[in-house]
């Protein structure tokens, strides 16, 4: 009997040791996860966007002066600061964007409606065409009237972007296409885009532009929100498309939603509480 109790104590024992060595014991496995040193445009692998220049102007057309924001410095810098934030959040800190603000207003040649035209919709693309070729004209060129060099020029491996803050309706954004032929039709059959959103420009010195209408980043209750159209417009300088479609309904075009993030649904929320989608991502170069 005294035999057999040791036996089975050894036998509980060695199953102890046992477990302890094969069960008790885990092993640690870390998934290295590696990002792109060169993230880039959207489905285009040859444009970098690994360091990005924003160059910032308040416009404000001359019969608007009146309305003209006092604190838009201090306004625009706080916001440019979130979107910068969710931008390094989002691409896991692989692309980096650096912003230079014009020193002062630019007060426009013309009065808003010549700027808007008589459709403001669809994000007052009309306005961003007109107030870009201004700017291009009296701040790029040498010859104009607000040329500043530093805002003129763009270091070589940087993906350069306009930005018009503008006292007046607008929210839209886009790359600019550099085309040999400046055809419309032609540029909106090889992108596969419809011809009414393809607007001719020129502009050497930048590759995408956005307009928004300072309101969005200035009224203190809507500022989250307004940080976010800012970011959703800046994604589409990066050649990003919408995450909805356009829905005609009595009469009104209303969007419906495709995805649940910033180009999609998540346009409607605060920028704390929004992304970018992975298919996105992937197709950003992450």
């Amino acid at each position: 009997m005294i035999k057999y109790i040791i036996i089975v104590l050894v036998l509980i024992f060695t199953t102890l040791i046992f477990m302890y060595v094969t069960v008790s014991s885990p092993s640690v496995y870390r998934e290295v996860v590696l990002f792109p040193t060169n993230p880039h445009v959207y489905n285009n692998p040859d444009h970098s966007i690994k360091n990005i220049k924003i160059v910032v102007f308040y416009f404000i057309p001359k019969d608007r002066v009146t309305s003209q924001l006092i604190d838009w410095k201090e306004t625009f810098d706080s916001s440019l600061k979130k979107l910068v934030a969710f931008h390094s959040l989002e691409l896991h800190d692989t692309s980096h964007i650096r912003y230079a603000i014009y020193p002062e207003p630019v007060i426009g040649f013309e009065q808003g409606s010549i700027y808007d035209t008589d459709v403001t919709e669809h994000g007052n693309p009309q306005a961003l065409k007109h107030v870009a070729q201004e700017i291009n004209a009296r701040v790029f060129d040498p010859a104009g009237d607000l040329y500043h060099q530093d805002f003129s020029t763009t270091r070589k491996e940087e993906y350069s972007v306009l930005l018009i803050l503008y006292e007046g309706v607008g929210a839209s954004g886009g790359i600019i296409y550099h085309s040999e032929t400046g055809s419309v039709s032609e540029i909106a059959q090889e992108l596969d885009l419809s011809k009414s959103i393809v607007h001719p420009i020129k502009i050497k010195t930048i590759d995408g532009f956005l307009l928004l209408n300072r309101k969005y980043v200035s009224t203190t209750q809507d500022s989250d929100m307004g940080i976010t159209v800012l970011a959703h417009e800046f994604y589409h300088t990066l050649g990003v498309p919408d995450g909805y479609d356009a829905v005609e309904e009595n009469g009104t075009l209303v969007g419906v939603s495709t995805s649940n993030d910033i180009m999609g649904i998540g346009r409607t929320r605060s920028i704390d509480t929004t992304y970018l989608s992975n298919e996105v991502l992937k197709k950003l170069g992450l």
